[in-house]
């Protein structure tokens, strides 16, 4: 979602939770005109990735629940969007850490 939509919107910490979830405002994830608010979530750890993603209409209505007509498109979206993320790419690190951790980042940087 960063590389392409560049930072998110908005952060949103559950409680007792480090990380947040990032989210990404009324995006066109399509290019058809319909907008959608995206919610990310992840975790990097010595050997394991997880990733979560949920998406939104504009009336809020979850567009990955068993009844949606797009829960198919949009999660073959997601599936391309982590197949094809360039590991190498570090900016989304930067912008995330100087957020979540500013001490942190000066550790890694």
């Amino acid at each position: 979602m960063f590389d392409k939509f560049g930072k998110w919107d908005k952060t949103i910490y559950p409680s007792n939770k480090k990380h947040p979830i990032l989210v990404w405002e009324k995006v066109e994830l399509f290019s058809n005109g319909e907008k959608y608010n995206v919610y990310t979530n992840g975790m990097e750890e010595w050997k394991h990735i997880y990733a979560s993603v949920m998406v939104f209409d504009e009336n809020n209505k979850d567009l990955l629940s068993n009844e949606s007509t797009q829960k198919e498109r949009l999660t073959n979206y997601f599936a391309d969007l982590i197949k094809n993320h360039k590991t190498e790419k570090r900016d989304f690190y930067e912008a995330y850490w100087t957020t979540v951790d500013p001490e942190h980042w000066e550790n890694i940087k």
